[in-house]
C-alpha cells in the first residue's frame, strides 16, 4: 500500500474491498476521478502491473525494490504508451528487421506481430527464466509463454535463452513472421555480430 500512498492515490476504505477483482475494480475506476491529477491517474494500470512484478521478485528473487522507482518507472510508461498511441504507425527507420532494442510494445503496420522477451537473473548459481508475448498491430496478445532455466553465467545468457524459448515456441505455433524485441542492447550485438569477440 506505500505505493498508493507515495503516489497520492487514494486507498479503500479499510476491509471495504474483500477480493482481488475488488481491488482491480476500485483501482481502474479510479481512472475517471478529475480530482487526481492527471499524471497519477494515466500511471494507475503501470502501477499495478509494477506492484505485480514488484511482488514476483520478492518471492521469486529475493528482491526488494523502491516504491519510489516503481512509481517513476510507471509515470515513464504511461507516458511512453501514450506518445506511441499518438501515431498510428511506426516508421520504418523505427523499426529494426528481424530481432530489434525495445522495452515497450509500438504499433506496426497492419497484419505484421511483434514478440517482446524478458529474462529474469539473480546470480550465476540461481535458476532463471524468461518469458515472451506476442501482440498484433492493434495490441492485442495472441501467444505468450514462460520458462525456467538452468543457472546462466550472466542477464545476456539468460536473455538469449529466453529468445531461444520464443524462436522454439512460435516455430511450433506456425508462426515465422514477426519482430522479435528485447530490452537488452548486448544481446541484439550478439545476434547480429556472433563471430565478433570483445577486446
Amino acid at each position: 500500500m506505500q505505493v498508493w500512498n507515495k503516489a497520492t492515490i487514494p486507498l479503500p476504505q479499510q476491509q471495504a474491498l474483500k477480493s482481488t477483482a475488488e481491488y482491480m475494480e476500485y483501482f481502474l475506476g479510479l481512472l475517471e476521478k478529475y480530482t487526481i491529477p492527471v499524471v497519477y491517474r494515466q500511471t494507475i494500470p503501470w502501477l499495478l502491473w509494477g506492484i505485480w512484478k514488484k511482488l514476483n521478485a520478492k518471492m521469486y528473487a529475493g528482491t526488494v525494490g523502491d516504491a519510489y522507482i516503481l512509481i517513476a518507472q510507471a509515470i515513464e510508461e504511461a507516458e511512453e504508451w501514450k506518445r506511441l498511441n499518438s501515431t498510428e504507425t511506426v516508421t520504418a527507420s523505427q523499426r529494426l528487421n528481424g530481432i530489434g532494442l525495445g522495452k515497450k510494445w509500438h504499433r506496426l503496420p497492419a497484419g505484421l506481430l511483434n514478440s517482446n522477451v524478458n529474462s529474469s537473473w539473480v546470480n550465476s548459481s540461481r535458476m532463471s527464466g524468461g518469458s515472451w508475448i506476442v501482440r498484433d498491430h492493434i495490441g492485442e496478445v495472441k501467444f505468450h509463454g514462460r520458462d525456467v532455466f538452468l543457472p546462466a553465467q550472466n542477464r545476456i545468457a539468460a536473455e538469449l535463452r529466453c529468445i531461444l524459448l520464443a524462436m522454439q515456441s512460435l516455430l511450433n505455433l506456425q508462426v515465422i513472421d514477426l519482430e522479435i524485441w528485447s530490452e537488452i542492447g548486448a544481446v541484439i550485438e550478439a545476434i547480429n555480430n556472433p563471430c565478433q569477440t570483445q577486446t
